[in-house]
């Protein structure tokens, strides 16, 4: 039998001088726990290997709670927005894409493209889709599904920035590679990838058409030649969106090749509120009967 250690009477705790350590009255309840002798036991005569995988099994269980929690408060914050209005209410393209767009990281850039997809549909717009610097895939997959009915090209080395575009390091976006975006995108009908350096991958394309296109380059030189590229492309109404265009990132260089780029133009910039700064144009001309 285990000795009962003796329990502390209300009047020795309250005698204790009130400059007395916390600590020292917590200790004085802990000694006397009547199982702690038995817990110490049990403990110490664990092996290791055993205490070390019951501690395995308890930091895994806190990664999956803080896991669920992290993903009932990202569920909570969406319907909270969502209640306050922070999202389109009564979307065009209807619910399943609009659930589609809305679950991403840049909601308001997603939904901005469904609208613009939605006009380029809806007015009979013709011409492809496009997106200059794809990364993992993740607005490709909701822009395929948007219109999967039209060809979608996309451009990107799938290896992080080429050494032409950079004025100093930068090892971002390598973290790909082009199975991995396959694998996003799932159904691949109606979808070309052009692998290298943009814009020397537009290579026989010079005689299409293009109804919304997406740069997303954060450099200059990239941002630069894809708006050359496709602006004279780009069929009457169509769409181009640049991301990035307020991001301080290399030294405002998105900002400053679409500004060299748009000065000499009628279209007018409009501006789209999500984290990057967007920025988005339509090509001016006759969009009536565009067939």
């Amino acid at each position: 039998m285990l000795e009962r250690a003796r329990l502390p009477l209300p009047n020795e705790v309250e005698r204790m001088p009130l400059h007395r350590n916390i600590a020292e009255r917590v200790s004085l309840g802990l000694r006397a726990c009547p199982w702690r002798a038995l817990c110490e036991s049990t403990w110490l005569s664990t092996p290791s290997r055993v205490r070390q995988a019951t501690h395995m099994n308890a930091k895994l269980a806190r990664i999956k709670r803080s896991f669920f929690l992290h993903r009932w408060w990202k569920q909570w914050l969406r319907r909270q927005m969502d209640s306050h209005g922070a999202f389109l209410r009564f979307p065009p393209y209807g619910a399943r894409l609009h659930e589609l767009a809305t679950h991403t990281r840049d909601p308001v850039r997603f939904t901005t493209m469904a609208l613009a997809l939605h006009t380029v549909c809806k007015s009979n717009i013709p011409g492809s889709l496009a997106e200059v610097g794809v990364f993992r895939g993740d607005l490709s997959r909701v822009l395929r599904q948007l219109a999967p009915e039209r060809k979608l090209y996309l451009f990107d080395t799938f290896e992080g920035f080429p050494n032409q575009d950079l004025d100093a390091p930068d090892g971002r976006f390598k973290d790909t590679n082009l199975d991995r975006v396959k694998a996003m995108l799932g159904d691949l009908t109606n979808v070309f990838f052009r692998v290298g350096y943009f814009p020397d991958t537009t290579a026989g394309l010079e005689g299409e058409r293009f109804a919304f296109v997406m740069l997303d380059a954060d450099k200059f030189k990239p941002t630069l030649a894809g708006l050359e590229f496709f602006y004279p492309r780009l069929s009457s109404g169509g769409y181009v969106m640049i991301h990035d265009y307020n991001s301080p990132e290399s030294d405002y260089a998105v900002s400053k090749a679409v500004d060299k780029f748009i000065e000499d133009k009628p279209e007018q910039l409009i501006g789209v509120a999500d984290p990057g700064g967007s920025v988005l144009f339509r090509r001016l001309g006759n969009m009536r009967g565009c067939n």
